[in-house]
């Protein structure tokens, strides 16, 4: 079924009233389009201009309040889209296709401010540039946590830096002042990514019920120059703030 938003914008004077009409379904339509050109262009064109065009575009898409509870179900088949449970927050990834064999992935976040609007944040990092942003990485899972008795958001993502490898990462953050807050001292600082060969499973997985983070353990090689399985799991468990190593 189509949806369709109706907005009714009123005056300070109180004069005038009118009502603009926000197609969502067709806005979707044009930015899938925009994408799948952006995918079948040459590398020069979709690095020069329209890497910025799409990013923008769906900037302003998410930028409209009322977007927030369009699913964007047509556009997940191309872009990751995943959803906190509390309702808050929702992520945008997808790959750039810009990085060669070190991925340049997108990422933005819509989420809920104090006064019930929405506001976006772009939170990727360019490689094509000196990173600055927060994640090289898609991001693909969301689960709410408390910690220090605050709401948090617990992200896993995936990425590679070419090499032969892939990684996985562990993201952790809030919302405060109406901005996102990385807690980079939620999370063991060797764990925060986790590198492996591109033919070698990472498994990372999380138990809400123990509230656990658990992966398998790589160690890098001097000899080799790659990261080799130890055949073992490591298991981080959240404790007085923190998700700390800890044994069986």
């Amino acid at each position: 079924m189509k949806k369709t938003i109706i907005i009714l914008l009123i005056f300070i004077n109180g004069n005038l009233l009118f009502s603009q009409t926000v197609d969502f379904q067709k806005a979707e339509s044009e930015l899938i389009s925009e994408y799948q050109n952006y995918r079948n262009s040459d590398y020069d064109i979709r690095f020069d201009s329209l890497r910025a065009k799409l990013r923008i575009q769906i900037e302003n898409i998410l930028n409209d309040s009322n977007s927030f509870d369009y699913p964007f179900d047509s556009l997940s088949n191309y872009v990751k889209i995943i959803k906190s449970n509390d309702n808050k927050v929702r992520m945008f990834s997808w790959d750039e296709l810009t990085g060669g064999t070190w991925h340049d992935m997108a990422v933005i976040i819509q989420f809920k401010i104090s006064n019930r609007k929405i506001k976006t944040q772009w939170i990727d990092s360019d490689i094509s540039e000196e990173p600055a942003g927060i994640t090289d990485d898609i991001l693909y899972e969301i689960y709410d946590v408390d910690i220090n008795k605050h709401p948090h958001y617990l992200c896993f993502g995936w990425g590679t830096y070419g090499s032969g490898h892939h990684h996985n990462s562990i993201l952790i953050f809030s919302i405060e002042n109406d901005s996102l807050k990385v807690c980079s001292d939620c999370i063991e600082k060797n764990y925060s990514i986790i590198k492996a060969p591109r033919n070698k499973k990472i498994d990372l997985k999380f138990d809400k019920v123990e509230n656990i983070i658990s992966f398998n353990e790589f160690e890098y090689n001097d000899e080799s120059g790659v990261y080799m399985s130890t055949g073992k799991k490591v298991k981080l468990k959240l404790k007085t703030g923190k998700y700390r190593k800890y044994s069986d």
